[in-house]
């Protein structure tokens, strides 16, 4: 019994932290995309909003990636970085 319920407890408490990953990743998604909406859509401004949403989504990605690093247990703690 004792190991059935530990091992219940364990993929319950997995299970948690899967969901608050999701649940962190989709707020700043919503929280990206609500900044987008705020964005200028004259033309003459176009490049330069481009230029914002790019830079922004990196920001963000690195915001997600630093959060990751808090709770992964790799043994050298690094992910990888892609370059654009």
């Amino acid at each position: 019994f004792l190991i059935v319920f530990r091992n219940n407890q364990a993929y319950a408490r997995f299970w948690e932290g899967a969901t608050l990953i999701h649940q962190i990743r989709g707020e700043w998604f919503n929280a990206t995309s609500s900044l987008f909406s705020f964005c200028s859509h004259k033309e003459e401004n176009a490049e330069e909003v481009e230029k914002f949403k790019q830079f922004l989504t990196r920001l963000m990605s690195l915001l997600y990636c630093s959060a990751l690093q808090q709770v992964c247990d790799l043994e050298d703690d690094s992910l990888e970085i892609l370059e654009m």
